[in-house]
């Protein structure tokens, strides 16, 4: 094996096989060591030989794997292969032929019916980024594709078998999952056929029957069918009502066990449910809700599982032995902070104060008293915040984008993936603001595909700019305004973000307002200057001088007119001229007289 040594490639060996796997009763994994490698340049005294050990972890359904490097340990390399074929077998529950089950631990004295899901109208689809449609049915055919019961179509039309029908629903554990085979030929490679792998997963939040897809393998796909048949209590509990009356739910920061908050690209973090990164897949006997790096033991959760204090603080205890203090366990605390104009949000890493408890803090509205924000939210649904009017926007409507320049923008197409480029994910909806300034709600994605140097996912900004020329669901313009190998930022216009013409939010006010009444304000502010200045200069030498003043200088001619009229006279003569007095000098005669 070539390994890296002080900078330069070096020929090793890291160890041959001289026993047979085992299985490690701590981790729950399956060991493979191989000793009696190279010498170890690490070990002065020259005993110590490179070893290898390959770690198999359970994964259900995974057929076709790939080894991820974890790191060395002192004079050991260690590796990572996530396979089904590590997933315990002993526990296996199949009824006989038919769409349901028996025998599950959550419903001990229930028989579960799936055939409420199947038939020729019930089949469930999805649309990946590349605009494949796939069709699945549950333990029916599909109408016309008979015995198929999984069909991809693609976008020029093509249609591949993917499985056949299945009516045996199969528990192992507590999963329930039901399998499709002997599809076509897999174009990847002839020498397999396409199979699909359908898991039956309860949701966490009130919404209807969907699939998502989890793996899009060479020759095998697998789905989650979220439905509420394999749910024991239907809602996760992941709130908190205080002393003082309010209640605060933060059940819409929950993330799927698959898909976890990533802080400072080392530390994962769920909110009231495990994590499924860190190579832990097994919640239920290995729950860890906050890991850092690659070590799946940091931080696990007990039965309790979690606690949430009227401080809106959400503890995760009794994780391993603390290594600055060995008589304490790990722990975590994550605090939840008001932000009006954040939802749902994003966890950071704040000081640790404790060498033995990990700290994080997490703005959003849902921490807020007086904000009304609905308790079911799903990104099924996807409803996303809009600070500027305090109440969720339906992007439901807005269609998937495929820019010309290469790229796809789908925030509610598909949630793993909200924009998609070069065949790699730049994340997912994590967060919304909204500008007033440039009128646009920006919603932040992260938590997308590794980066070119492993160590930092991608991540993308969209903003959605306000255009009210645009009808509502009419699609804007679409601009790519930054890109690296790592973030990508985009503007898209349409009028779904508009705020009301009239609407004051705090110490912001927006009011639309037409040429025409611009150009009056332009007029009627001078002309009204003018006229109070000419107010201001009368009453000021009537105060100084009085009524006299202005009385002496208009008799003897001082009026502009009068002047002028006494020098056409002088210089043209009395004929030049009709003597005939103006209107203007009999006024001021007429009320001389008077006075």
């Amino acid at each position: 094996m070539l390994v890296s040594e002080n900078g330069t490639e070096v020929s090793l060996g890291l160890g041959e096989l001289r026993n047979p796997p085992y299985y490690n009763s701590t981790s729950k994994d399956i060991h493979l060591d191989y000793t009696m490698g190279s010498i170890c340049s690490l070990d002065s005294s020259n005993h110590t030989h490179y070893s290898t050990r390959v770690i198999f972890r359970c994964d259900w359904g995974r057929r076709i794997f790939s080894m991820e490097y974890l790191g060395r340990l002192g004079c050991q390399y260690q590796f990572l292969v996530l396979t089904d074929a590590a997933c315990p077998r002993k526990r296996t529950a199949i009824t006989k032929d038919g769409c349901y089950i028996s025998g599950n631990p959550n419903f001990p004295n229930e028989i579960i019916d799936f055939s409420q899901l199947s038939g020729s109208n019930s089949s469930l689809t999805f649309k990946d980024s590349d605009r494949n449609t796939f069709y699945i049915n549950i333990c029916d055919y599909l109408p016309g594709y008979d015995p198929f019961a999984a069909i991809l179509k693609k976008p020029n039309g093509q249609k591949l078998m993917l499985g056949k029908k299945s009516n045996s629903i199969r528990m192992v554990e507590d999963l329930i999952y039901v399998e499709y085979i002997d599809g076509d030929k897999c174009e990847e490679d002839p020498t397999l056929k396409y199979s699909v792998i359908v898991r039956f997963v309860c949701p966490k939040y009130d919404s209807p029957m969907y699939l998502d897809i989890i793996q899009n393998g060479r020759c095998i796909y697998i789905f989650n069918v979220y439905t509420s048949f394999v749910c024991v209590d239907h809602r996760r509990k992941c709130g908190i009502s205080t002393n003082e009356g309010y209640h605060y739910d933060f059940s819409p920061l929950i993330k799927p066990v698959d898909s976890s908050y990533v802080v400072e690209d080392s530390w994962r973090l769920n909110i009231c449910q495990s994590v499924g990164s860190c190579g832990v897949v097994d919640k239920k006997s290995y729950p860890v809700s906050v890991c850092n790096g690659t070590n799946p033991s940091l931080y696990r959760v007990m039965s309790k599982g979690f606690l949430i204090n009227e401080k809106l603080q959400l503890i995760y205890e009794h994780g391993e032995i603390c290594p600055a203090e060995q008589n304490k366990t790990l722990s975590s605390v994550i605090s939840f902070k008001c932000d009006p104009e954040i939802y749902p949000g994003y966890p950071s890493k704040i000081q640790d104060s404790d060498h033995c408890q990990i700290n994080f803090e997490f703005p959003t509205a849902l921490a807020c008293k007086d904000l009304q924000i609905p308790y079911i939210y799903t990104a099924h649904s996807c409803k996303i915040y809009h600070a500027g009017r305090r109440e969720f926007v339906d992007f439901s409507e807005v269609e998937t984008h495929n820019a010309e320049f290469g790229w796809t923008l789908s925030p509610c197409q598909n949630p793993s993936c909200s924009v998609c480029g070069n065949g790699s994910s730049y994340g997912h909806i994590h967060s919304s603001q909204y500008d007033f300034h440039h009128e646009s709600l920006i919603i932040e994605n992260q938590g997308g595909s590794l980066c070119n140097d492993n160590a930092t996912r991608r991540s993308s900004r969209i903003w959605f700019k306000c255009d009210r020329s645009l009808a509502k669901g009419e699609e804007g313009i679409v601009k790519l305004l930054y890109k690296n190998p790592c973030y990508a930022e985009f503007e898209w216009t349409m009028s779904l973000v508009c705020i009301p013409f009239e609407y004051e939010y705090e110490n912001h006010f927006v009011e639309e307002v037409d040429s025409k009444s611009k150009y009056e304000e332009m007029i009627i502010i001078p002309v009204i200057l003018i006229i109070l200045s000419a107010i201001g200069g009368i009453t000021y030498f009537k105060r100084k001088y009085g009524w006299n003043f202005f009385r002496t200088y208009r008799h003897r001619g001082f009026s502009p007119f009068v002047s002028y009229r006494r020098d056409l006279d002088t210089a043209y003569g009395d004929e030049t001229l009709p003597s005939v007095p103006s209107s203007l000098s009999e006024d001021d005669n007429e009320q001389y007289k008077m006075i």
